[in-house]
């Protein structure tokens, strides 16, 4: 901060921030070394940062098998494997409601954690699919 005096400026005086209240607030020093990055940045590396801003992205846990299933299906069919899956939910859900309910209750079972009520029970792959899918995985080694 600056006080002009005389026509020129002077540095006023900050008295030093005890480290209690600086640990409670946070160091600034994280603010302004983003502000640097982002001047350092191009147009088009700042659009991207923004568009990457904006995306919303999920994690969601699947087994090896649902994985490479996704791979499987992405690959033959030549299409992304987050298209192919939001496709598939996609799919699921609109089963879901052509069946009237919409619901999953009757999926449902009671959990044994503490974090869920229910939980739901996974079906088996089918048979037909688990060939193909060994398939994939020796061509894929």
């Amino acid at each position: 901060m600056t006080v002009k005096k005389d026509n020129e400026r002077q540095a006023i005086p900050i008295d030093p921030i005890d480290p209690a209240v600086e640990n409670a607030l946070g160091s600034p020093s994280g603010f302004y070394s983003q502000l640097a990055r982002i001047k350092k940045m191009t147009p088009t590396q700042r659009k991207k940062a923004e568009r990457d801003r904006q995306r919303n992205r999920i994690t969601i846990d699947l087994s090896k098998d649902i994985e490479d299933i996704l791979d499987m299906f992405s690959e033959s069919e030549s299409v992304p494997k987050s298209q192919l899956t939001v496709f598939l939910i996609l799919l699921g859900l609109q089963s879901l409601e052509e069946k009237g309910s919409g619901s999953i209750s009757w999926a449902k079972q009671p959990s044994r954690g503490l974090r869920y009520l229910y939980e739901l029970p996974l079906p088996d792959l089918p048979p037909k699919l688990a060939v193909k899918l060994e398939d994939f995985r020796r061509r894929k080694k």
